[in-house]
């Protein structure tokens, strides 16, 4: 017998007889039981005072959709797009010159592999986008963050010689 703790309960918009709740991993479950519109009101106001469900009396009726990361970078932080790009590698260089010779060689292949990553998602985009602004926009973006990255990684070379 599984017990779960209600977020959210309520009588249903379109019958009045079925009660749904919401509970802490965001599932939704209906009352098996159809009640009368005022017994349906005053067993809302129970399970959420009582602040538990015994799930063997529910169905669940909603899966929670699984979340999928971005498939494209996000872009840098703010509307311009060369003084996050200078803050970003003054930064990265600033470590670069602390380093030593292992952090330094560590760096180097992080960024080697971000960049030859970042490049097959810039061809892929490119080759798939449709000619709208907001897919002209994101070629942008990737096309920028690309240009930091492979900074980084050349930085990060010259600085190993």
């Amino acid at each position: 017998m599984s017990i779960a703790k209600p977020t959210h309960v309520a009588v249903s918009k379109s019958d009045p007889s079925q009660i749904y709740a919401r509970i802490t991993n965001k599932n939704v479950y209906r009352l098996n039981r159809q009640l009368p519109h005022d017994q349906a009101a005053r067993m809302v106001v129970k399970i959420v005072a009582s602040g538990k469900l015994q799930l063997k009396n529910w169905t669940k009726v909603e899966k929670r959709a699984p979340q999928t990361a971005s498939l494209s970078p996000k872009p840098l932080m703010g509307a311009d797009p060369v003084a996050p790009r200078h803050r970003i590698l003054a930064e990265f260089k600033a470590k670069c010159d602390k380093a030593d010779h292992a952090q330094l060689t560590e760096w180097h292949g992080t960024k080697l592999r971000k960049a030859s990553n970042l490049e097959a998602v810039f061809e892929t985009f490119q080759n798939t986008m449709s000619d709208t602004e907001n897919d002209w926009l994101e070629l942008d973006r990737i096309q920028r963050l690309l240009d930091v990255v492979t900074t980084e990684r050349d930085y990060a070379k010259g600085a190993l010689s």
